[in-house]
């Protein structure tokens, strides 16, 4: 989602004082799990005690907004970075530091019915597209052939 350092901030502080934030989806970098147009909700993340797996709202540095499943943390130099990456991307972002984090994903709105996370279901997912990174080439063609007119943005290209 496009946004300033300045909305970005506003949010950050949304989610300090409220608790939460609940933002639309923009998209398909975590097709099939979040979808355009569904309702995500954030909640503060403890950079410490984020897991594999998770989904998390970051800002890169030009300002974008970007929820993406997180892949590992790694240290250099005594600085903390997080390798994030959308499910139909087939590369990782670039390192994002803590300063860049936002939230981590507890639900999904999608209509007709919300998507609680942790549940089963959401996590039977995370661990096939950690475990299987194949599944990210089928995603992406279906994609491909579902929406060939659709413009990707150059973090969705990935």
């Amino acid at each position: 989602m496009p946004a300033n350092l300045t909305a970005c901030y506003l949010i950050k502080e949304v989610i300090r004082k409220q608790g939460w934030v609940e933002l639309p989806a923009e998209g398909t970098s975590m097709y099939p799990l979040i979808k355009q147009g569904n309702i995500c909700r954030f909640v503060p993340c403890e950079a410490m005690k984020l897991k594999k797996g998770e989904i998390i709202l970051f800002h890169t540095l030009s300002g974008s907004l970007v929820a993406h499943r997180l892949l590992s943390v790694e240290s250099l130099n005594e600085q903390v970075t997080y390798r994030l990456k959308g499910d139909t991307n087939f590369g990782a972002d670039e390192p994002v530091g803590q300063e860049q984090l936002i939230g981590k994903l507890t639900s999904i709105n999608k209509g007709k019915y919300r998507i609680k996370l942790p549940s089963l279901s959401v996590h039977v997912w995370s661990q096939m597209i950690l475990l299987f990174p194949i599944l990210t080439v089928f995603l992406r063609a279906y994609l491909n052939r579902r929406c060939p007119n659709e413009i990707y943005t150059s973090s969705e290209k990935n």
